[in-house]
């Protein structure tokens, strides 16, 4: 053990790029409402035992569900036709768990990958 950072060694760094740091800032709650509203206002809904599944699809492969009880959002990648009232639409992979709002907001991606996701919903409704 050192007994100061005085007597360290250091690594060498000399020519090696500097390491990004990971954008750790969480997604607004706002922002995930925002998103929450578009996949509800321009998604399939589906009915469950409580709420409804919405998905919106992104392309031929990529969807996002909305479970409208608790606001749960997931990234899917699949099989569109499969659905289970209780695990709604049963994708082939599941890609993000974007979060969730129910008893209390808990982002599960960056603020920079929710913002992708938002871009790539307003692209596929303005396709439509």
């Amino acid at each position: 053990m050192f007994k100061s950072a005085k007597t360290a060694p250091s690594l060498p760094t000399a020519g090696l790029p500097p390491v990004p740091k990971p954008s750790k800032t969480p997604p607004t709650r706002e922002r995930y409402r925002f998103l929450s509203g578009l996949i509800w206002d321009h998604g399939l809904r589906r009915p469950k035992r409580h709420g409804n599944w919405v998905r919106l699809d992104l392309n031929d492969d990529f969807f996002l569900q909305l479970d409208s009880w608790s606001q749960a959002m997931d990234l899917m990648r699949g099989d569109k036709e499969q659905f289970s009232e209780v695990n709604g639409w049963k994708a082939s992979r599941h890609i993000y768990h974007l979060g969730i709002d129910f008893g209390g907001y808990e982002p599960q991606v960056g603020a920079a990958i929710l913002e992708e996701i938002i871009a790539s919903a307003q692209a596929a409704i303005a396709a439509r």
